[in-house]
């Protein structure tokens, strides 16, 4: 724009020096002078002259124009494009990551490692979940959970809030080996006790007389968390008969019932030991037994 400007003042100059007149005197002999009537031939020059000022000062608004409203426009549209380009790249490529550490990465894996051998596991899973906030892969996180299976495994007897935090976390990956530490440590438990009260849950009694009638009272303990179960019995008579029987109820942690037994004939019924026995009915495991022993 400023060159431009430069060329047009130097066109209007050098026009304006061709309007002065020659203050030469006419040299004499130079041919016949020209008389106050003689009319004057009409100049272009002047012509000429005012067309180059009018496309000089034209050109000068023309550069102006374009600096200041034109430019200004197509800076802010380029900016807007390049903008565009960049949201387009990151739609493309969500999971596209900054270049990773390499030699950190794998310091804090190798350490996470070295204090699994031994069995420093919660302290091997701080350097693992370092390790992930620089790169989390499916190798890491494979790693985070053999380390908290290895916790689990070498805390099943005491137990507690890592335990169990852990654990739960282990079943719901499906992690192998899991459901039996699982199963074990949320066992279901039962206390039963056997005597001639009907409504007696403290009172086990071993010796009753074979024509009373006999009662075991059971109360359900543990279980999963928030998991029921259902039961059914097996009693074996002192003549080793047995019968089993399915207990129509379900049950959950805390829960309590009451079988009763009683000899049809009394007078004739075999003294001896009578057995009660519950059992889980969907693993069939044995939740746990009692005895009493018939007298005459």
């Amino acid at each position: 724009g400023d060159q431009m400007q430069s060329t047009a003042a130097a066109m209007i100059a050098n026009a304006t020096q061709q309007q002065i007149p020659d203050s030469k005197p006419a040299q004499a002999g130079s041919g016949a002078a020209k008389t106050a009537d003689e009319p004057e031939q009409p100049s272009h020059k002047g012509l000429i002259i005012g067309i180059i000022i009018v496309a000089g000062l034209l050109l000068i608004g023309a550069a102006a124009f374009v600096h200041f409203v034109f430019l200004p426009e197509m800076d802010e549209q380029n900016s807007e494009q390049q903008q565009r380009i960049k949201n387009s790249l990151i739609d493309q490529l969500p999971d596209a990551v900054a270049p990773v550490p390499r030699a950190q990465y794998k310091a804090y894996v190798d350490t996470g490692d070295m204090l699994c051998e031994q069995d420093k596991y919660r302290k091997a899973m701080t350097y693992y979940n370092k390790a992930a906030k620089l790169k989390d892969d499916e190798s890491i996180q494979q790693k985070i959970l053999d380390a908290k299976f290895g916790y689990v495994q070498h805390n099943q007897d005491e137990g507690g809030e890592y335990f169990e935090t852990y654990l739960n976390e282990l079943m719901d990956e499906g992690y192998d080996g899991a459901s039996t530490i699982y199963y074990q440590y949320y066992a279901w438990d039962v206390n039963i006790t056997a005597n001639n009260l009907k409504d007696d849950y403290a009172t086990d009694m071993k010796n009753v007389n074979r024509a009373d009638t006999i009662y075991f009272h059971s109360i359900l303990s543990g279980g999963p968390p928030g998991e029921s179960i259902r039961v059914y019995y097996q009693i074996i008579w002192p003549d080793g008969t047995s019968e089993t029987k399915d207990v129509d109820s379900t049950f959950h942690a805390g829960s309590q019932f009451t079988s009763r037994f009683q000899y049809s004939i009394p007078l004739f019924a075999k003294a001896g030991k009578l057995t009660f026995e519950l059992y889980d009915k969907e693993s069939h495991n044995l939740l746990g037994s009692d005895s009493i022993r018939l007298k005459k």
